[in-house]
């Protein structure tokens, strides 16, 4: 059953076909693998009623290829061997963005840009009009963070990209005149991120800072997304082809760290009793030695911090909080066999943070007597292990800030 909405749709379609029939083409690319990244040469725009062929090298695996326009896919997911692929024709959905599918990540290969109408009647112009359901966007007051604007040459105008990490998304703002963005591609050129490598607080990346320059003012914005950049150095080039042009633009990109050694020292709540013979009134008996509330211990800790960046919304940031608060196991240095701790880790702030939890023991306790039972003086007092718990709290230093400032404190 076709709705009023699914007809509304097919109007664009039906009338680029009604009104420019005898103008319909071909639009031909021609995919490269030579090289460590797959490129593109070929027509770099289209317009409503044209096909897109798409040729890769004979006897070459082509793909995991994507082409979409605007949201809807005109060939989903999938290689092309050593043949020719003809799209459909082409509606008004945007422009046709063909992507590589490297490994769950979409890289673009190359754009063609949609042709429009101008404002003045003709067709397939370059004015100052946006393309019929483009990419475009409005150009905002604030970027927002994780995000770069540039204009179409490569300046960079604003970035928020201070705190990027490599578990966020990248998102570039292209500012410049519609005319300035047929050709233009982005790419990915730093590493990918490899998502089986943890991150230990400590291990720290060498970063390159991006360059900074001045711009022009904005008329129209695009907006793309490049996500899984590798920590230390992020890359990204803009290529248009029309102008034969490439810039790089490099930053920072910090590791999100998975966890983190530490040494504590903590108060311990887990009561140790001990016992002796001792005279009271005239009797030798068993009594317990009076001891310490809590005990002053040494500890080696584990915490694996809490993903709370996932927590993070369009409309909640929790990016403070992110890797600040973990989840903590450790032994007692001097004991490590029969001493174990879980809590909570707060922090850490320059190294330094708060823990927290329980604290399970072996301790002694009477085996087979009672405190005031006669014993002599010298007869040893039979005592059997047990397992017993109890809370303690403690500060905690990452085990390289603590090295570092061994070193500088010994190497004077």
């Amino acid at each position: 059953m076709i709705t009023h909405r699914k007809l509304a749709s097919l109007i664009p379609l039906l009338a680029s076909i009604w009104i420019t029939p005898a103008l319909a083409d071909t639009r031909t690319v021609t995919i490269s693998t030579a090289g460590a990244s797959p490129t593109a040469t070929g027509d770099n725009s289209v317009k409503s009623g044209d096909t897109v062929a798409i040729t890769c090298p004979t006897g070459t695996r082509c793909g995991p290829l994507i082409v979409k326009t605007g949201a809807n896919d005109l060939k989903p997911s999938g290689a092309i061997v050593g043949d020719t692929w003809t799209s459909a024709t082409i509606g008004g959905a945007g422009d046709i963005v063909i992507s590589w599918d490297a490994g769950g990540t979409q890289v673009a290969v190359k754009t063609l840009t949609l042709a429009k109408a101008d404002t003045d009647g003709g067709t397939g112009g370059t004015g100052d009009d946006p393309p019929l359901g483009g990419p475009y966007v409005e150009c905002p007051s604030d970027i927002g963070t994780n995000a770069i604007l540039v204009d179409t040459q490569g300046n960079i105008l604003a970035s928020h990209l201070q705190k990027f990490s490599e578990e966020d998304t990248l998102v570039i703002l292209i500012t410049g005149y519609q005319s300035s963005f047929t050709g233009l591609t982005i790419k990915k050129t730093s590493a990918f991120r490899d998502v089986t490598t943890l991150h230990i607080l400590g291990d720290v990346a060498s970063v390159i800072p991006g360059k900074k320059q001045g711009g022009n003012n904005p008329v129209r914005c695009r907006k793309f997304e490049l996500a899984n950049f590798s920590s230390g150095r992020g890359a990204f080039s803009i290529n248009n082809s029309t102008s034969k042009t490439s810039v790089e633009i490099e930053f920072a990109v910090r590791p999100r760290y998975n966890g983190m050694f530490t040494v504590a020292f903590i108060g311990s709540w887990l009561k140790r009793p001990s016992f002796s013979a001792r005279d009271v009134d005239g009797v030798s008996q068993i009594a317990q030695n009076p001891g310490d509330s809590v005990d002053g211990r040494y500890a080696l800790m584990y915490t694996g911090f809490l993903p709370l960046h996932s927590l993070s919304s369009n409309n909640f940031k929790v990016p403070e909080w992110n890797q600040r608060v973990g989840l903590s196991v450790g032994v007692i240095l001097d004991d490590p066999a029969d001493n174990i701790l879980f809590g909570v880790n707060l922090g850490p702030i320059n190294g330094i943070s708060l823990v927290l939890g329980l604290h399970a023991g072996e301790v002694n306790k009477l085996d087979g007597v009672t405190a005031g039972t006669p014993w002599a003086l010298d007869a040893a007092i039979p005592v059997e292990a047990e397992w017993k718990a109890g809370v303690f709290i403690g500060a905690s230093l990452d085990i390289s800030v603590a090295t570092k400032l061994f070193f500088s404190l010994f190497s004077r």
